[in-house]
């Protein structure tokens, strides 16, 4: 616990925060079917504090329901807690930029992970179908652009009721529920459009 109570101090939680946030991590690596050492189940743990804003008072409560929510998750579903937790700690910040909460991005990381069977591969295929989806906003890029157009194309808008361009989830989640009824070439060229080469989207 000492190590990881270090790591947090470096991190500028205080005594405190740092002592209860260890004993937290100390659990999290009791659970975890991976050998992971302190230092890095902290590291994971703080990158979920920071990325989705909660590195405050709130610090210790969210770290447990981030600890609780992935133990949760790994005996419900086909991906092991270990994966799940390093996926997150690539495509929590790019996640949370596009609106998403920590309870969609695991949800997201877990849909990815069991259709590619690869952790890795969904975190770094997640944070390619963020960043391009964020590409909107960008009216000189190329691809932003064409994105856009599937959109209106499919009679999907991309704006929340508020004129904001709405989180992520919400705009995977839209785009699902016409997935069925695309004829193959268009699937195709969606997934290859919004997710890139790397990662193919699944219906």
């Amino acid at each position: 616990m000492v190590e990881s109570a270090t790591q947090y101090r470096k991190n500028g939680f205080s005594d405190e925060d740092a002592a209860q946030l260890a004993k937290i991590t100390s659990v999290f690596q009791n659970v975890s079917d991976e050998a992971t050492s302190a230092s890095e189940a902290a590291s994971i743990i703080i990158s979920q504090l920071i990325a989705f804003g909660h590195a405050g008072e709130d610090a210790t409560e969210y770290a447990q329901h981030f600890a609780d929510a992935i133990n949760e998750v790994a005996n419900s579903f086909s991906v092991s807690t270990g994966d799940l937790a390093n996926g997150l700690k690539v495509v929590a910040s790019s996640s949370s930029a596009m609106g998403n909460s920590l309870e969609e991005t695991i949800g997201l990381m877990v849909a990815v992970t069991e259709q590619t069977r690869n952790a890795n591969k969904a975190s770094r295929g997640l944070n390619t179908i963020m960043a391009n989806l964020a590409a909107v906003l960008d009216s000189s890029s190329s691809n932003g652009e064409k994105i856009k157009q599937i959109y209106s194309d499919l009679g999907l808008t991309m704006e929340g009721s508020n004129g904001q361009l709405k989180s992520g989830y919400e705009l995977l989640s839209d785009l699902s529920g016409k997935w069925s009824g695309l004829s193959s070439d268009t699937q195709k060229y969606i997934a290859t459009t919004i997710a890139g080469e790397l990662l193919p989207l699944q219906g």
